[in-house]
């Protein structure tokens, strides 16, 4: 317990509590259905219109950009501002293979998976 504790405390060090709120947020699921990749990331209180998705040579970006609400805050524990999410796809995959949809805070894309792509074993000699 002793151990935990300073281990934590080096990393509530290191990584100050707005840094280590971005790292955790866009938390993502992926799942395979069927042919395809399906990925969930959540996005609560964000905006559709302040999303934005690039993809550029096997690297698919999630961009947000969301300004907090007029208001004096009480309490702010949502992220505003900008920040996102980088995730290492398949370079065969362009622009018009994914799906995107947003729905109830989470952003949904799908994707085929890339069959030229598999996955071979190296022999140890």
């Amino acid at each position: 317990m002793y151990m935990t504790n300073q281990l934590n405390s080096l990393f509530n060090e290191v990584f100050p509590y707005r840094e280590r709120q971005k790292m955790e947020y866009m938390l993502t699921d992926i799942k395979k259905v069927d042919e395809n990749y399906v990925m969930e990331i959540d996005l609560p209180g964000v905006n559709k219109e302040n999303i934005a998705i690039s993809l550029e040579k096997g690297l698919l970006t999630v961009f947000v950009d969301q300004k907090a609400q007029e208001g004096e805050y009480l309490v702010s524990e949502r992220l505003h501002g900008e920040y996102g999410r980088r995730y290492r796809v398949s370079t065969n995959l362009t622009e018009e293979d994914i799906q995107a949809s947003f729905k109830d805070g989470i952003l949904t894309l799908t994707f085929p998976i890339d069959k030229k792509i598999e996955k071979k074993m190296i022999q140890i000699d």
